[in-house]
């Protein structure tokens, strides 16, 4: 709001960024609080649009942007919490590794959209699969991991791990086409086969791939 309505001002407040309206004195007061009113509406929409924009940069480091499951990093603290909390509740955990069997096949046979399609369908039947305190997440190409929140047995896992098999072997009903797959799963135990969280994902890992390469 400069004392004089020399032009040159103008261009200098806009070269420094200004961008509400420019006034000079005199001017009338409805004017000025016309302009007030409309800075502060703009700066308002301004900062709504910078919280949206750190929501969603927030979110997309926590979450899959494909499927929209807690992704490896989400995973891994959820894991990091239940460890824990079975300090002080006793509980015991279960973590399945989830690994589609030659999914690039699917997409160098069908393309990439069918393998995204699928992994989205693998990702509902996975969460429709276990119980709401089991925690569900995409960690990495075509992996899945499922935390298994207070394991009741071994037999409890193992029959999980045999429904969810047969669950997602059953046929995909993508976009005008129908797809058929299997998935390996491997398993540890918390404390059973690791005290902590590099030991309980390093066995899953071992126990996974053991099982790829018997294909169950």
């Amino acid at each position: 709001l400069p004392g004089n309505a020399d032009p040159s001002t103008a261009i200098e407040a806009l070269n420094q960024g200004q961008v509400f309206r420019f006034l000079a004195k005199p001017c009338p007061i409805s004017d000025l609080t016309e302009a007030i009113d409309s800075a502060l509406e703009a700066y308002n929409a301004a900062a709504a649009e910078r919280a949206v924009i750190v929501a969603r940069m927030h979110r997309l480091s926590e979450y899959d942007f494909l499927t929209d499951l807690p992704n490896r990093f989400m995973m891994l603290a959820k894991v990091s919490q239940a460890i824990l909390a079975s300090g002080c509740t006793g509980r015991r955990l279960a973590m399945l590794m989830v690994d589609l069997d030659r999914f690039k096949e699917v997409n160098e046979a069908f393309g990439y959209d069918k393998g995204d399609e699928l992994l989205k369908q693998v990702a509902d039947r996975l969460l429709t699969g276990v119980r709401a305190t089991d925690v569900v997440s995409r960690v990495g190409g075509d992996a899945f991991a499922v935390l298994v929140d207070d394991m009741v047995s071994d037999e409890q896992t193992f029959t999980l791990a045999e429904l969810l098999r047969h669950k997602l072997s059953q046929p995909y009903h993508l976009t005008g086409q129908t797809v058929t797959i299997t998935v390996s799963i491997g398993i540890s135990r918390f404390p059973d086969d690791g005290a902590s969280l590099d030991e309980l994902i390093k066995f899953a890992e071992i126990a996974l791939q053991v099982a790829k390469q018997g294909r169950g």
